[in-house]
């Protein structure tokens, strides 16, 4: 019976810290990237060009990813799309345009910023 408890136990610890990194504070996992409402041009083709504003308003370098999710009239998504690593200085703001392809239908963009934890120094 000693055995089977401490192998439960054992079992437990080890779910435990492997699950650990996912109840990481929200606040560690945020990026302080401010991101303006993206405009959104669809060509005929279906390929869209989606451009925003990018200002990071913290005092300490970000490296993130962009995820920008095509979003057709009804709410369905038409693509998505994850930017390679980006990286801002302190109080930097920039431009950034990327051109997705597949985006028939979409009328708006929602770009939300991602942290590339393996990046940060």
């Amino acid at each position: 019976m000693r055995t089977v408890r401490s192998s439960l136990l054992g079992a437990l610890v080890a779910a435990l810290l492997l699950a650990a990194p996912a109840w990481a504070a929200p606040a560690i996992q945020s990026v302080d990237v401010d991101v303006t409402p993206a405009r959104v041009t669809v060509y005929p083709l279906g390929t869209a060009r989606v451009q925003m504003v990018l200002t990071n308003s913290s005092e300490y370098e970000q490296v993130f990813a962009l995820e920008i999710l095509l979003v057709r009239a009804d709410g369905s998504i038409a693509t998505a799309y994850l930017s390679d690593a980006l990286a801002l200085a302190p109080g930097t703001t920039a431009t950034a345009i990327y051109s997705v392809r597949h985006a028939d239908g979409a009328v708006e963009a929602v770009v939300t910023p991602r942290r590339w934890p393996e990046l940060t120094p």
